[in-house]
């Protein structure tokens, strides 16, 4: 191999360990987001202003643990996958 072929192989290694080491942080933001989520319901469901959810409301909160999900099963597949 060339010099030319090494810092070639070099550069494509260093990104695909940039995005490898990405991955792990991408799958905690999205644990978080979940479990503020979650916490919010929470308190939605049984704390003491819990009558005052609108049934529209309460599917919002769904749709972001939606998002989230998806979000932290991208980054699992993208973990896995390198």
């Amino acid at each position: 191999m060339s010099d030319a072929d090494l810092a070639e192989e070099n550069a494509r290694l260093r990104a695909r360990l940039a995005e490898t080491e990405a991955a792990p942080a991408d799958a905690q933001e999205a644990q978080r987001r979940l479990e503020s989520i979650i916490g919010e319901l929470r308190r939605d469901k049984f704390g003491r202003a819990s009558e005052k959810l609108d049934a529209d409301q309460f599917n919002l909160p769904l749709e972001d643990i939606e998002i989230a999900q998806g979000i932290l099963e991208a980054a699992q597949e993208k973990r896995v996958g390198l």
